[in-house]
Parts: structure tokens; C-alpha cells; sequence
């Protein structure tokens, strides 16, 4: 028997945990999918959307010493080209409770202060020059976009590659990998034991996203230039998981 499933990730993984039963098909998300099949296991569901790759590494390692036999991790990580910004207080942390402690998430991303507001909650907003200025959210953006086009470099992919590999050899327990990132198409370095969108879109047949549905059906259904997975990608992914982590 799985006593836990930890899923760890960004907006790929950021479905929600709903009464079981409770949903039709088009309003399944992979991780119902999961929860529903285990229905005797307990998910404690890590995500949050534009998270960067180095976090849910960190993640990943401090769970290691809790980590049994019995459990399961899953993991959908993204590119390598987020930088984390620290939050500056912990009142605003974004905490998810589960039976063994508590998951404190101490960072946010430039995508997700841009799309939430939440840059006066970060360290980056606490900053001023020589003369008592604080620098603008603007002149923050132009730093992080140097650290990002850093962080999109073959030698950080190479470096990222090397350590998952690493972490998965002496993981625990079981863990299933995977990315919506093309490691193929961006020809940078993957990590042997992560399915990306490349390897993922032979195994499930498909990669169809809110924007190919809201094409499909002329707008009636789906989102335009959303490119999170539509209803049927997440069942055919949602069985797949439940398969690996068998």
C-alpha cells in the first residue's frame, strides 16, 4: 500500500484536491486522477504556479530523511530559466499542512509577482541605493532577466541534469519525473530519468492544451494562448502517473 503521494511542481501540478467522484471528465486535472485511484493514500500537493526548478529540487532533498518505501514523489519540473526571489516575511509564505509537518514555500518568481502582484512581499522590494532610494520593480525585472538568460545556459542544464540524476539514484522511494519543457527542440541537456514534452508526447499519443481546444471548438470551449494541457491530455497523463508509481 502508498501511504503518501507528494506532488511537487508549478501550474502543471497545481490542480485541486476535490471530494472524490465529484467531478465530470472535462473538469479533471491529472492530480484528481491520481487522488482518486489512491483513494486510501494521503496527497500532500506542492505546487504553485511559475515556480522555479531549484526550489522544488530543494523540496524534493529536505523530504528525503521522511521519505519511506511506502511513499511516492512526483515531480513536474519546468525549464531551468526562473529565478527565485526570497519573500521577505514568513507571515507571507505560502504553507501547505500535511500529517508529517508543515511546507513552507519561501519564494516567488518574477513571472509570479508579475501576474499576482506580490513583489512587495519579496526581499527584491526591500532594496534602495546609496542614497535611500528603493529600487523599482522595473529595475528589479532588468536584474532577474540577466540571472534568467544565465540560468537558460547549456552549463546550467548540464549542471541541473547531473544532479536530478544524482538525487534519483539514492531517492527513498519511488519517484516519477517528468517536464513540459522540449529538452529536444531547445536541444539543452535532460536528465535520463525525466519524460519530457518530447518523450511524453509519443508515450501519451497526444499534448493538446487549453489553446488547441479553444481552436477546435472556435472559442466555446478552452482558453486562447493557454498552453496548460486541456481535459483529455490530463486523463491520459493522470493514468500514466498512476502506472509509474505503481
Amino acid at each position: 500500500m502508498i501511504d503518501r503521494i507528494f506532488i511537487i511542481g508549478d501550474s502543471f501540478c497545481d490542480g485541486i484536491i476535490h471530494p472524490k467522484g465529484s467531478l465530470s471528465y472535462k473538469g479533471m486535472h491529472w492530480v484528481n486522477y491520481v487522488d482518486y485511484h489512491y483513494e486510501d493514500s494521503e496527497i500532500i500537493l506542492d505546487a504553485l504556479g511559475s515556480r522555479d526548478f531549484q526550489s522544488m529540487i530543494d523540496y524534493w532533498i529536505k523530504l528525503f530523511p521522511l521519505l519511506t518505501a511506502n511513499d511516492r514523489v512526483i515531480i513536474g519540473l519546468p525549464d531551468s530559466q526562473r529565478q527565485r526571489i526570497p519573500i521577505d516575511d514568513e507571515t507571507n509564505y505560502r504553507k501547505i499542512e500535511w500529517s508529517g509537518g508543515v511546507v513552507k514555500n519561501m519564494f516567488l518568481t518574477r513571472q509570479w509577482w508579475t501576474a499576482f502582484k506580490d513583489f512587495k512581499t519579496t526581499v527584491a522590494s526591500k532594496y534602495h541605493d546609496k542614497n535611500g532610494k528603493f529600487y523599482t520593480e522595473d529595475f528589479m525585472d532588468s536584474v532577474l532577466l540577466f540571472l534568467e538568460t544565465m540560468n537558460v545556459s547549456k552549463t546550467t542544464s548540464q549542471n541541473y541534469k547531473e544532479v536530478v540524476e544524482s538525487l534519483y539514484k539514492v531517492a527513498p522511494c519511488k519517484t516519477y519525473l517528468f517536464s513540459w519543457h522540449d529538452h529536444k527542440k531547445y536541444d539543452t541537456p535532460n536528465a535520463d530519468c525525466v519524460e519530457d514534452r518530447n518523450t511524453l508526447t509519443e508515450k501519451l499519443g497526444m499534448w493538446t492544451t487549453l489553446h488547441t481546444l479553444y481552436e477546435k471548438t472556435n472559442g466555446k470551449e478552452g482558453n486562447k494562448n493557454d498552453h496548460h494541457w486541456d481535459y483529455d491530455t490530463h486523463h491520459a497523463f493522470g493514468n500514466h502517473v498512476i502506472e509509474k508509481i505503481k
